[in-house]
Formats: C-alpha cells, sequence, structure tokens
C-alpha cells in the first residue's frame, strides 16, 4: 500500500490561496460599487445617500 500517494498540503494551500483572493476581489468590487457585505458573504444593499460611489451596473437611480 502506497504511502500517502498525494501530498496535499500544497493543494490546500493553493486551494486556501485562490479562496483568499478571490474574497479579496469580492470585497474591493462591493467597496467600489457601494455595496455592502455581510460577514458570510452575503450582500446587503448600502443605506447610505451621498456618500455612495456612482454604481456601474444594475439599473440606474432613475428606473428604480
Amino acid at each position: 500500500v502506497a504511502k500517502g500517494g498525494l501530498d496535499m498540503t500544497d493543494i490546500n494551500m493553493k486551494e486556501a490561496e485562490h479562496s483568499a483572493l478571490a474574497d479579496q476581489a469580492l470585497a474591493d468590487f462591493a467597496a467600489k460599487e457601494g455595496i455592502a457585505l455581510e460577514p458570510s458573504g452575503g450582500v446587503v444593499q448600502s443605506n447610505s445617500s451621498s456618500d455612495a460611489p456612482a454604481k456601474t451596473m444594475g439599473p440606474s437611480a432613475e428606473f428604480q
């Protein structure tokens, strides 16, 4: 019987790094668009008024 087969340490480390980079990219995008994120990764609409950055995606204010 082969001992260990594959060393999963490097693979697990790369997967964790990839996940962290994806989470950071999502947080950066949400901040740029004025979207508040829940700690669990869900999205909550921000209630800030005039301090919100201009949205580049989604419906414009005139259609809401």
